[in-house]
């Protein structure tokens, strides 16, 4: 039997918060988005909008220490498209 495929997106929340390691990933592009949630105006002081664009930034700026580059941010900095230009640690 067949593993199930990786999925390409990842919730920038999971990433700041440690639940995703990209480390063995076996693809090299993804994107990331911050859905809309209560917690994000009582975890960052922002509004609801501004959370969501810090939280994707903030996880984008940790995979970059890991290898990723940004290549684009849609819908004003709530999804960004990232590519692995380093080889992952892993392989």
């Amino acid at each position: 039997m067949t593993a199930a495929r990786p999925s390409r997106w990842f919730s920038a929340e999971d990433i700041v918060h440690g639940r995703i390691n990209l480390a063995g990933y076996p693809f090299r592009f993804i994107w990331i988005n911050a859905a809309p949630s209560s917690g994000l105006r009582v975890t960052f002081g922002h509004s609801g909008t501004a959370a969501m664009v810090d939280l994707v930034l903030t996880a984008a700026e940790l995979l970059e220490a890991q290898g990723w580059q940004v290549v684009n941010f849609e819908q004003g900095g709530k999804i960004a498209y990232l590519r692995r230009v380093a080889p992952s640690p892993a392989r």
